[in-house]
Parts: C-alpha cells; sequence; structure tokens
C-alpha cells in the first residue's frame, strides 16, 4: 500500500511542469486576448494571433503530455533545464547590474529599477521634484553610482554654494550638467579664478525650463551675475520644446514630460525575479524588437577615422535630424532668458553643441551624399541660430570646430558613438567657453 501511494505521488510531481505549462499558456492567452492598436486579422494583429495560437497550441500539447510517460519526460526535462537557466541568469544580472543599460531598466520590477536609476543618477519619481513644468533633482539627494555628485539646496549639481554674487550662471541640459565628469565646467570657473553657477541637468528639461530656473533661483533671489551661458543642442531643444507646449496647452506638469509608462508587475514589486519581469514586458515589445532585430540584420555601418582610432556609426544615423523646427518658440525661450539678464546688467552667451552626425562628417570614410547633406545642415542651422540670437542681442558661439580639432586627436565622449563629454571632453568645452567669455570682458577675481 505504501509504495502504491509514493507512487502515486511520485506520478502526481511529474505532472506539476506539464500542468504549470498549461495554466501559463491560459493565462497568456487571457492577458493577450483585447484588440490591437493596429488590428490585421479580425481584432488582431498579425503578432497577437499568432502568440493567441502558439499559446492555444502549448496549452493542448501539455494538456496531452499528461496521458504520456514520455511526453512528460521531456516535459520535465525542459522545464528543469529552463529553471535552472533563469536561476543562473538571474544571479548573474544581480551580481552584474551593470550590463543593464540605462534605457532597459523598465524592464526590472519597479522597486529594482527605480533603485538603480537613482544609482546612476537618473531621474525617477523618488528624486525629482518639481512645481509645474519646472523640475529639479531633490536637494541633498545621494547617488550612489556618482558620489562625486552633489546635489545643492536648489537642487542642481554643484559643489559650490551660490552666495549673493557668481560671475556666470550656466543654462542647458546633459551636456553641459557633465555627470560623468568628477570637476564640471562650474567647478573649472572657480579653478581658473572666477565664479560659476550651474542650473543644467538631463532629463525633459529644455529652453522653456532654462528660463524658469533661471528666473527663480537667480533673478527673483537677486543674485548678482556678469554672464549667462545658454547652451543649445539642436535639434534636441525642438523636440522638447515640442513636449513643453503639448504639457502646457493640456494642462500637464513635470511629471508629464516624462511621460512614463510602466508595465504593472503582476508578482510584487519587492520578491519578483528580474528574469521573470525582464521576459514578461519583453514580450509586450516582441513585434517591436522583431522589427528592430530585421533591421539591424540589414544595416550598414559607416567608417569614422580619427588620429590614433577609428568608429563604426550605423548608416541610418547618418542623416538630417528629423524635427519640428520651433525657431520662434526657441527665440521666445531665448528672448525671456536674454529680457531678464539685460534687466540685471548681465550679458547672455548663446552656445551651439552638435549631435554625434554633426560632429563626426568630416571623419567620414565614403558615404560621400551623407557627408555633404550633414555639413549642409549644420551650417544651415548654425546660422540660422546665430541670426537669431543676434537679433536678440546676444553673443554667438559654435563650439564644433573646437570639438572636432580635440576629437581628432583623443577621446571626448563617454562612450563610442556618444555625445555626452568624459572628463577630457568637459575640459575641452570649458577652455572653448571660457575663452570666449574672457572676449567678453570675464576677468579674474
Amino acid at each position: 500500500m505504501s509504495k502504491k501511494i509514493t507512487g502515486s505521488k511520485s506520478a502526481i510531481y511529474k505532472k506539476i511542469p506539464s500542468c504549470l505549462a498549461v495554466l501559463t499558456s491560459l493565462s497568456l492567452i487571457y492577458f493577450l486576448w483585447h484588440p490591437s492598436a493596429n488590428p490585421n486579422i479580425f481584432i488582431f494583429s498579425y503578432f497577437r494571433l499568432i502568440a493567441i495560437i502558439l499559446c492555444l497550441s502549448s496549452a493542448f500539447y501539455f494538456l496531452l503530455s499528461l496521458n504520456f510517460k514520455v511526453l512528460l519526460g521531456i516535459n520535465n526535462l525542459i522545464f528543469y533545464s529552463i529553471v535552472f537557466g533563469l536561476a543562473l541568469s538571474e544571479l548573474f544580472l544581480r551580481l552584474n547590474p551593470a550590463i543593464i543599460p540605462d534605457n532597459q531598466l523598465s524592464l526590472l520590477p519597479f522597486e529594482a529599477g527605480q533603485q538603480l536609476a537613482n544609482k546612476r543618477g537618473l531621474f525617477t519619481p523618488s528624486n525629482v521634484v518639481g512645481k509645474g513644468t519646472m523640475f529639479h533633482m531633490r536637494p541633498g539627494v545621494q547617488l550612489p553610482g556618482k558620489p562625486w555628485i552633489t546635489i545643492d539646496k536648489n537642487g542642481f549639481y554643484n559643489n559650490v554654494s551660490l552666495g549673493k554674487s557668481v560671475d556666470v550662471v550656466l543654462l542647458g541640459a546633459s551636456v553641459l550638467d557633465a555627470r560623468a565628469a568628477k570637476i564640471n565646467i562650474a567647478d573649472m570657473f572657480y579653478a581658473s579664478g572666477s565664479s560659476a553657477y550651474s542650473l543644467a541637468q538631463g532629463g525633459p528639461y529644455g529652453p522653456f525650463q532654462f528660463h524658469e530656473a533661471y528666473k527663480k533661483i537667480i533673478i527673483n533671489e537677486n543674485i548678482f551675475h556678469r554672464y549667462v551661458v545658454i547652451l543649445i543642442i539642436l535639434p534636441n531643444e525642438f523636440n522638447k520644446i515640442h513636449q513643453y507646449k503639448r504639457v502646457t496647452a493640456s494642462g500637464g506638469d513635470y511629471r508629464d514630460l516624462f511621460q512614463v509608462s510602466l508595465t504593472p508587475d503582476i508578482i510584487p514589486s519587492s520578491v519578483s525575479p528580474w528574469t521573470l519581469s525582464i521576459i514578461m514586458k519583453l514580450s509586450t515589445r516582441f513585434p517591436n524588437l522583431v522589427s528592430k532585430f530585421r533591421h539591424a540584420a540589414k544595416q550598414e555601418y559607416a567608417k569614422v577615422k580619427f588620429r590614433d582610432r577609428a568608429l563604426k556609426i550605423p548608416v541610418s544615423e547618418l542623416f538630417v535630424p528629423e524635427a519640428t523646427e520651433r525657431w520662434q518658440d526657441l527665440g521666445e525661450a531665448l528672448g525671456r532668458i536674454f529680457k531678464d539678464a539685460n534687466s540685471r546688467g548681465a550679458k547672455p552667451l548663446v552656445v551651439y553643441y552638435p549631435l554625434t552626425p554633426v560632429l563626426s562628417a568630416p571623419f567620414l570614410e565614403d558615404h560621400k551624399e551623407a557627408k555633404e547633406k550633414l555639413t549642409e545642415y549644420y551650417e544651415n542651422t548654425v546660422a540660422q541660430l546665430e541670426a537669431s540670437v543676434r537679433n536678440l542681442g546676444g553673443e554667438f558661439l559654435d563650439v564644433t570646430p573646437k570639438i572636432r580639432k580635440a576629437q581628432f586627436e583623443q577621446d571626448l565622449m563617454v562612450a563610442p558613438g556618444e555625445y555626452h563629454l568624459n572628463q577630457s571632453g568637459v575640459k575641452v568645452l570649458f577652455s572653448v567657453i571660457h575663452k570666449k567669455l574672457t572676449e567678453m570682458g570675464l576677468k579674474l577675481n
């Protein structure tokens, strides 16, 4: 009798993996059974319909296999192999979270993704505060992955507190913020014998927010300053202005600028395995992933040749940026900054900083047509921006020639193909800006 009970229990245990597979397949069908955004057959897209058919087939197979020992044995072998593989993957990810790119942290369980984002100094709901469309990091927040960063009382990266006066106010986005640099541009002004205060930061932070921060922290507090440097990256600023206008028109605030879209965690986030979360969330992106994979398989690369190193850039990135060119809105935002600067006797300087394709154009091997189009785009963009700045009564500086020259000699970027600067790159950018300000009358204290 004992042997029969033991044998019966053993048979039940052997069926558990197949039963779980049936339940999983049926759950996925339930999850997938809703209209697609772009239906092809009935209410489903091709991808969704194929996924439903595969899940139905899987459920039928595992139900059928419950009656066959051979199939149960195969199922169990596959099941335990997958479990073992997932356990190893989970361990590897937990020990090496740095391999997960910043833009893929949303695949993790929410709490884990937030913790890693905080360590990397990214914007998360826990470290960002704001009012209206203006936002900044929570004052005093610590970034474990970047311990050299000091977020001051105003929520910006400054290692020297803002007093009653400062020579230079810095306005811009992530390039000027330069969190990869342990010595930032504001620090370099102090080392050169003058002073600077940075109101730069990354995220969906554009020209209208530049002005909001400048007005709130500098103008309204009557901080004496002599120069205002505004670093402009095009077409990035156009895209941010577009989002800013969209949000303000709908009565939204800074949280809408981030456009956070989170996939709900079915298992409580605090105990959810990373690998399971990644698999579940990737499944919702499968059609896009297939499309990207097919595109990548056909991808061609262009070679960028510097003095003693080379870089490969996808040919698909060597295009003239497509963006709604909101020159009038950009002029409006700059005009607000200039008006406030002039009211305090400060001189505005607008700095143009290029993206990777424009920076790399002179060093491209072959791809003559792409090089010519990028060159034309660059020249037209700089000419129009300079004209806008001159009409507003400000000074203009295009840092492209100096950055290109230095980039040919040494690596200036945080990673190949990037446009964000490493410590060497920040030093080059500072030297170009400092030289221009010196020509405008900046004197050492």
